[in-house]
């Protein structure tokens, strides 16, 4: 599998072959997630960037370092987390992503289709306005089937693990189904150890968020279609040889 890296690595390309860079800013976990993420939003404004790509993880903490980016005359698109109202309360150009809310229905739909009564939405990242939409979603989907939903919060110190299920041995009696994947996740799909993954296409997100500000920046174009939608997919035992191909690639 090519790491996340590499993916990062892949996107750029675009840019760098005209002559750019891209730079990437991260949170180095996720304890303080809306603080930390605004503070990388105005580090790139310090930086002189072009423009700005950045995810609307927690509004209430990283609005102010959005406007900022706009207020500074920096091109601007939000993507993976904010949706278009995010973008159209901030002034962005576009936003790239999937609508969590739906992305919540399909996977508590999923599972409801395909055996589940009982479905509880894991988040491990309270106050993160896209896992919780992610949840009501969840909640809504899998009752549409007849089943019931819950929401249990979890502390960000559980983000990732996904080891709860063999550690309480209910493996093969409980269906989990991830926000996402890495390598783990597709791997434990493959070996039947997972049902399914909710896919945004998180690099379709970077791509086209990267490429549009690029476009924009060199040539003054735009996207008429401000809301370009990514997701969501299902990753499950009947397209997994696929996604781990591209994976493999670094284009998954």
């Amino acid at each position: 599998m090519v790491d996340r890296q590499a993916r990062r690595r892949r996107r750029s390309l675009v840019v760098e072959a005209q002559g750019g860079s891209v730079t990437w800013l991260g949170p180095q976990n996720y304890d303080n997630l809306g603080v930390d993420a605004a503070e990388l939003i105005r580090q790139a404004i310090d930086q002189g960037a072009d423009a700005i790509v950045g995810p609307d993880w927690v509004p209430e903490a990283m609005d102010p370092a959005f406007e900022a980016v706009v207020e500074a005359g920096i091109p601007l698109v939000i993507y993976n987390a904010g949706g278009i109202e995010g973008a159209d309360r901030l002034g962005a150009m576009n936003y790239v992503g999937a609508v969590d809310y739906k992305a919540g229905v399909a996977g508590g739909a999923y599972l409801g289709s395909n055996g589940g009564k009982n479905g509880v939405c894991i988040n491990s990242l309270p106050g993160a306005a896209n896992i919780e939409d992610y949840c009501n979603g969840f909640v809504e989907g899998i009752e549409s089937t007849g089943g019931t939903g819950s929401v249990l919060p979890l502390p960000a110190t559980a983000q990732g693990n996904v080891t709860a299920v063999a550690q309480a041995g209910k493996e093969g009696a409980v269906s989990l189904c991830g926000i996402n994947f890495d390598e783990a996740i597709l791997t434990n799909i493959n070996d039947g150890k997972q049902a399914c993954a909710i896919d945004q296409q998180d690099y379709q997100q970077g791509y086209y968020a990267v490429s549009i500000l690029n476009g924009y920046v060199n040539y003054g174009l735009s996207i008429p279609t401000r809301e370009i939608v990514t997701g969501p997919g299902i990753v499950d035992a009947s397209n997994i040889e696929s996604t781990m191909s591209g994976a493999s690639q670094g284009t998954r």
